[in-house]
């Protein structure tokens, strides 16, 4: 009874009062009954630890999964603000920034015919300087302290399009 008391009252200020009164209400009836209470007072005593454990393992594990709902909702909110904003989305592979999936929105701003679905992305850029600093802003996106509860941060690269450069900026979710 008393480990549903610590499942169903997951505050403290309502599980500790109500444990020692029933706690108290035992021993007494116990030392009534035998004159005798030490064994009760330990069986008690070590109850109450264990009840605190499972109390305080459950509001973590409760509070935890609330963070990481807030967080992922977050993601997910701003990469749909993100998606009706912006002109398209384009993925690409962490280790070769290959362009994953179809590219047709990158390709219209771009103003090429070919496909670019399958071709590197960092052949896209002008200049090699600009090349390195998305990725660098690529390895500072991927640091988990950075991606913690935050709005993505946005990027200005300016890749080659079919009539000269043409500048963006990228969103990294």
């Amino acid at each position: 009874a008393l480990m549903v008391q610590s499942v169903v009252f997951l505050d403290c200020k309502v599980t500790v009062p109500v444990y020692i009164f029933g706690a108290t209400v035992v021993t007494l009836k116990h030392w009534h009954w035998t004159g005798f209470v030490l064994a009760s007072l330990v069986w008690h005593v070590a109850f109450a630890g264990m009840m605190a454990c499972v109390v305080f393992a459950m509001q973590y594990h409760i509070a935890a999964k609330l963070e990481s709902e807030d967080v992922s909702s977050l993601l997910l909110a701003s990469r749909r603000v993100l998606r009706g904003v912006c002109d398209g989305d384009l993925v690409l592979d962490r280790c070769s920034h290959c362009i994953v999936k179809v590219s047709t929105t990158l390709e219209r701003l771009l103003n090429i015919k070919r496909k670019l679905s399958g071709s590197n992305f960092l052949d896209l850029f002008l200049d090699a300087d600009g090349r390195q600093q998305f990725l660098q802003f690529l390895q500072s996106e991927a640091l988990p302290q950075q991606r913690k509860a935050a709005i993505p941060p946005c990027w200005r690269i300016v890749l080659q399009g079919a009539h000269g450069p043409v500048s963006t900026d990228v969103f990294c979710t």
